[in-house]
């Protein structure tokens, strides 16, 4: 991938090690309930469209668009919302609509506080949980639900001490 790809552009010498998106199952509620709302007007068509005829065919028409723009946000929302793992630093990419979008980014240097934790029988079951990572300038990167968090936690670790033992910021 290219540096296009990031919101941000890299600093010389930096590459992106890992990319870490929200776990899919964060979004789950959110596919169901737009795909019910998508099927619906297909369940109706028939009955609504003898009773108002071709206002009935209109109607279910714009239902059904209006659920695919809503799944469409969805999908979306779950793409671009990342965690850009850097040789240099974190990118924190929160894409919370289709026009909403924040970026954060700090130096391993500056992260004083990164945690994370798995909470309930969902998250234990399928192996997810929140990642936080908080900064000295009392910054913090809006907590992001991932895969494997214990992963993610050892790995951003094991580069902030790579980091401290260079000397990189």
């Amino acid at each position: 991938m290219s540096s296009e790809d990031y919101i941000l552009t890299l600093q010389q010498n930096e590459e992106v090690i890992k990319t870490v998106r929200e776990y899919p199952l964060v979004h789950f509620k959110e596919f169901v309930l737009w795909f019910l709302v998508f099927l619906l007007p297909f369940f109706l068509i028939l009955p609504v469209s003898h009773y108002l005829g071709p206002k009935g065919l209109t109607g279910t028409a714009v239902v059904s668009l209006v659920a695919l723009l809503l799944l469409f946000r969805v999908i979306i929302k779950w793409h671009y919302t990342k965690l850009l793992i850097t040789s240099r630093r974190i990118i924190g990419i929160y894409q919370r609509g289709l026009f909403n979008r924040t970026v954060s980014d700090a130096d391993y240097g500056r992260i004083i506080k990164l945690s994370f934790s798995v909470e309930g029988m969902l998250q234990t079951l399928f192996n997810f949980g929140t990642v936080e990572i908080e900064t000295f300038s009392q910054k913090q990167f809006p907590p992001m639900k991932v895969g494997k968090p214990e992963r993610v936690y050892t790995f951003i670790s094991e580069l902030q001490q790579q980091s401290e033992k260079i000397g990189t910021p």
